[in-house]
């Protein structure tokens, strides 16, 4: 088999979106697999199964694409991800120490059965939307796209949302010539993901001040101060950067009065 028979194919099988891969995994094919897996874990609702049947795999060590795309999407879209394997492959993956951070299935049926039970992390609500540039203001557009989903959810959000989705849209405005791509969602009832993609590979970098070490008071530096957590995840040649909020969050920026 060639890498010209490479191929990746998404269904959606409730509750998962299940990727199958086939063809050839080495050098050549390695960031086309871990790519094809962190999109389409951006992209499904509630969990991902990667369909590895179809897939050979020369060396062995290859299979690290898995934990590897795993572990780009732990922070968000925060999904789970699992496996499924013919008995050959699950051998390897076990030698491997893959299924360590990696579930592995040896049947479809069997894994949407289990990954629907063990889903750590629920996406309750979610909303896609992206901002054209050229039109109007941008950034009033996302602001807007913003309040209505986060108002419709819990209000008390809505401040600290907008202020997120103001710097990383800013940014993209800034640094990109991509058209944000703004998403929001809920996970697990009470924390609020503000995420922007765009189609620049760069990663971002906070700005630090040149007379010193001391980080500047940067979109990124704001983040940093007022999210849980922020960071980014590679989607082929772009990117999503995104930062998450919780009750403690939201709490901490009413008692400033909204000062960033």
């Amino acid at each position: 088999m060639s890498t010209d028979d490479f191929s990746v194919r998404a269904s959606q099988q409730d509750p998962a979106t299940v990727l199958a891969v086939s063809g050839v995994l080495d050098s050549t094919t390695y960031l086309r697999v871990r790519d094809a897996i962190v999109k389409s874990a951006t992209d499904a609702p509630k969990c991902l199964i990667v369909d590895v049947r179809g897939l050979e795999v020369p060396a062995p060590s290859a299979w690290a694409v898995l934990t590897s795309a795993a572990w780009l999407v732990r922070g968000w879209p925060g999904i789970p991800v699992g496996v499924v394997a013919d008995p050959v492959r699950l051998a390897q993956l076990r030698r491997g120490g893959i299924t360590r951070s990696v579930p592995a299935f040896p049947s479809l049926d069997v894994a949407l059965d289990r990954m629907a039970e063990g889903r750590s992390s629920l996406v309750t609500q979610r909303v896609r939307t992206t901002i054209p540039r050229g039109v109007g203001s941008p950034l009033a557009a996302a602001r807007g796209a913003v309040a209505d989903a986060v108002e419709k959810w819990n209000p008390d959000y809505v401040p600290l949302a907008l202020v997120l989705a103001t710097i990383l849209v800013r940014n993209v405005l800034a640094h990109t010539s991509s058209d944000p791509d703004l998403w929001i969602e809920v996970h697990n009832s009470d924390r609020l993901f503000v995420a922007v993609s765009d189609n620049s590979s760069e990663a971002p970098a906070r700005i630090e001040d040149p007379r010193g070490s001391t980080p500047a008071a940067s979109g990124l530096a704001l983040l940093t101060s007022l999210s849980r957590h922020w960071s980014y995840t590679p989607r082929g040649t772009g990117k999503t950067v995104w930062a998450v909020i919780g009750p403690d969050e939201v709490a901490r920026f009413a008692r400033t009065g909204g000062q960033a």
